[in-house]
């Protein structure tokens, strides 16, 4: 027995002595991966299939003039005309082939997924030995006079594309967030009914390993289907590809940026105007500038012209003005073809150093906001068709947000139909737009909560880097787009190298790459997930996670700072910053709750240790709620972030099975649950007050120091009044400090203590109250339960009097 001792204390040694040595070695090894050693560790990284690393197939990216509107087609095109084919479509599942199936039993939306097919269909998103495949068919009338060019322009379709025009083959399409360009010219039929018909994978392993089709470890079903819109777009011989404006808001010039093809047998020269017009009320804010354009049979050119605004409105949180860019292309002064671009003047920039910070407009923003986890959502039983209802959509955008004042949402995980940009550009929400790219290590083993199936790891570089093209292209005209996010939590460094490859493309924003690498500039941001209650469900996660703890009172010890360079992440292949980059957190919490109230699959086990015996639906919901609230206020008031972001405001909830959730309780009329909406009216507010202490160390009946932080979001200065009260459980005023007058400066924070007597009791409820004005009048509180058995016992939401 003694040497089975002597053996257990000396295993325990040596690992404690390894883990150590890494830290004590760190600064000696760590300078060579800063200096670029593994930069291109993905281009020496061999898959599994090694022709997959750099394998490519044929695909149907927008080379003719799909790419130049990926919105709603309604901006004020005159000579180009775009023919809706979104509605109801016929359907049937069948094989992966080139034989369509007999007969069309099924409809289904388009744009939509297949989970929406009725009658319904059973398995979906999941290999099945019914089919490979399901066809769409549906037929339109063509124009009576012919046109030069025909397209079919596909938005977004899930797991690769065959299109036939008339029983005749057209091409095929395989990435899964980008649009498809398909000429129809060869099969149509002028002024007559054609049949369309589109082949799509029954889900994802139905496209070649090495697409990127997506990949995040907590979905179960790979929905298929045709998510977004689908027109026809027919104009002349020579056309506009895809069209750019970059705004400069110190001088009010929009550079406009052309990419003009001449689909025809000859060289012509032909006049590029531009003009700009201000959207909503579809004036002139602007002289037209001209310049001619000479082109070969065949070629493709991208020319930039400058066009100054007349009294130029800036594009803000606010007010979120939105131009057009009117271009049009004549020969001969015939119209050829036209493009109406909208966009807003705007800037967006990350800084690092002692200015670091978010940018918008030049002035140093600090972000508050949500996720859109839609991924996830599409597998939710009552998603339905909600995604695609735009009522719904903007209701979810400016409702809760609006009141919460949020102004940035992460499309985590996965990208958005194109009119959720839309809405976030008219609406003024930032976005965070992040690829469907979720790879953790590569030899993770599996455990009873994660399935770590790594398909990225055979995807190709050639692949991905199209894919990203194509998302930067269709996209960049979008004021809300703040940056781009090429993935979540990703040890596989191909991400870091497709960023260098298309990098130029968009030298208006930068790149954020999942927090699991180094930043791919030194001030791009970076991402943290400081996951607190992890620490009861993985207790290495908590080690190395950084800022992890095993309760909200470990806040007390906690400088709420970034940290590193210690991750569960392979050392050798990631890298680390300095303190230079600026840091958001867009993930953090873990204490989850199906919109039923029960315990997710990754907190199941977290609420019995937290609420004891006294493990209901609703002191689960009020210690959710209570304790989101205090990361939240902890996170905003010290500061050490540039923005935070809740996770989620939309994702799945399938009790049982999902392993996070959002907090709806009426998903299809939007009603948050009461006790989460009521703590997130005051933690969100622009400005707030936290109290700064956790620990339940109070000697009653004696008087204390209670120390708070007072913070400013607000781009002006705040005068307020900060009060404390001690109260029983239904908020009856026991104790009272003086009332203090406070001012902080924009984007300040002010800490200070105020003395107040504890009540000579074991259970109360310290509030702290801020009160001012800025446009309207705020009222926010902050609380602590103090000696109350745990977290999830409900206590009045206020002091009585003010409520």
């Amino acid at each position: 027995m003694r040497i089975l001792l002597k053996c257990v204390k000396w295993f325990f040694i040596t690992i404690f002595s390894l883990l150590l040595l890494i830290i004590i070695s760190w600064p000696l090894w760590s300078p060579l991966m800063v200096d670029g050693k593994y930069d291109n560790f993905a281009k020496s990284h061999v898959p599994a299939n090694k022709e997959n690393t750099l394998a490519e197939i044929l695909g149907a990216q927008p080379k003719i003039a799909c790419g130049g509107t990926a919105g709603q087609y309604n901006w004020g095109e005159k000579a180009r005309q775009y023919v809706s084919l979104n509605g109801r479509w016929q359907v049937e599942q069948g094989a992966l082939t080139n034989e369509q199936p007999t007969e069309f039993t099924h409809t289904a939306a388009v744009p939509g997924l297949l989970a929406d097919a009725q009658p319904a269909f059973n398995g979906l998103g999941q290999p099945s030995k019914k089919r490979d495949a399901f066809w769409y068919k549906r037929s339109f009338d063509a124009p009576e006079s012919v046109k030069d060019t025909a397209l079919l322009c596909i938005a977004k379709v899930k797991y690769g594309a065959k299109v036939w025009l008339n029983g005749e083959e057209i091409g095929n399409h395989y990435g899964a967030f980008t649009q498809a360009e398909f000429d129809l010219k060869g099969a149509i039929k002028w002024g007559e009914s054609n049949e369309l018909v589109i082949r799509v994978g029954a889900e994802r392993s139905q496209v070649p390993a090495f697409i990127p089709t997506g990949q995040d470890n907590e979905k179960e079903y790979w929905m298929p289907g045709i998510w977004d819109d689908v027109n026809l777009l027919f104009t002349g011989a020579q056309t506009l590809v895809r069209t750019k404006v970059e705004t400069d808001i110190t001088t009010g010039i929009a550079t406009i940026k052309n990419t003009i093809k001449n689909n025809s047998n000859s060289k012509i020269t032909l006049e590029v105007v531009n003009s700009l017009r201000e959207w909503h009320a579809n004036t002139s804010a602007s002289t037209q500038s001209s310049t001619s354009l000479n082109l070969a049979a065949g070629e493709t050119k991208t020319i930039e012209q400058k066009v100054a605004v007349i009294d130029m409105q800036l594009w803000t949180l606010d007010v979120p003005f939105l131009y057009v860019a009117d271009t049009t292309i004549k020969l001969a002064d015939a119209v050829i073809d036209d493009q109406a671009t909208r966009f807003g003047f705007r800037s967006v920039k990350w800084r690092g150093g002692d200015k670091r910070g978010f940018y918008l407009n030049g002035e140093k923003t600090y972000l508050r906001g949500s996720n859109f986890s839609l991924g996830r959502f599409f597998e939710d039983p009552k998603a339905g068709s909600l995604a695609w209802n735009e009522a719904w959509v903007r209701k979810l955008y400016t409702s809760y947000p609006k009141e919460y004042h949020w102004n940035l949402f992460r499309t985590s995980i996965g990208r958005l139909p194109n009119f959720w940009y839309d809405i976030a550009d008219e609406e003024g929400f930032l976005i965070d737009d992040e690829f469907a790219y979720w790879s953790l290590m590569n030899k993770m083993k599996d455990t009873a909560a994660h399935k770590f199936d790594q398909p990225n790891s055979e995807w190709s570089m050639v692949e991905l880097e199209k894919e990203f093209t194509s998302w930067i292209q269709e996209n960049w005209n979008h004021p809300s787009i703040a940056w781009w996010s090429a993935s979540n939590e990703t040890t596989d460094l191909k991400s870091f190298d497709t960023i260098t490859n298309v990098r130029h493309l968009d030298p208006t924003r930068q790149w954020e790459n999942g927090g699991w690498q180094k930043p791919h500039h030194k001030d791009d941001p970076i991402e943290d997930h400081p996951y607190i209650f992890s620490a009861n469900f993985n207790a290495m996660l908590a080690f190395f996670g950084g800022n992890q703890g095993e309760g909200i009172e470990s806040l007390d010890g906690n400088p709420g700072q970034h940290k590193g360079p210690l991750n569960p992440a392979s050392l050798v292949q990631v890298t680390y910053p300095s303190d230079h980059n600026p840091y958001i957190i867009n993930e953090f919490g873990w204490l989850w709750l199906n919109r039923d109230g029960s315990a997710t699959r990754l907190t199941d086990e977290i609420y019995p240790r937290l609420l004891g015996d006294d493990n209901t639906t609703d002191t689960r919901r009020e210690a959710w709620a209570y304790l989101q609230a205090g990361l939240t206020g902890f996170w905003r008031a010290k500061r050490g972030y540039q923005g935070v972001q809740h996770f989620t405001y939309l994702g799945h909830s399938k009790p049982g099975r999902s392993f996070t959730s959002d907090n709806f309780i009426d998903l299809e009329n939007l009603v948050m649950e009461p006790r989460w909406h009521e703590y997130s009216k005051n933690v969100w507010s622009p400005a707030i007050v936290y109290i700064n202490k956790w620990t339940d160390d109070y000697q009653r009946g004696d008087l204390a120091e209670i120390p708070l932080i007072v913070i400013n979001d607000n781009h002006q200065m705040v005068n307020g009044e900060v009060q404390l009260f001690a109260t029983d459980e239904a908020g009856n005023i026991l104790e009272k400090s003086a009332r203090v007058k406070v001012s902080i400066d924009k984007n300040g924070e002010q800490s200070f203590e105020l003395e107040l007597t504890i009540p000579a009791r074991k259970k109360f409820v310290l509030f702290a109250q801020l009160t001012y004005q800025n446009g309207e009048s705020f009222d926010v509180v902050d609380k602590r339960k103090v000696g109350f058995k745990h977290h999830g016992v409900e206590v009045a939401p206020r002091p009585k009097f003010t409520q």
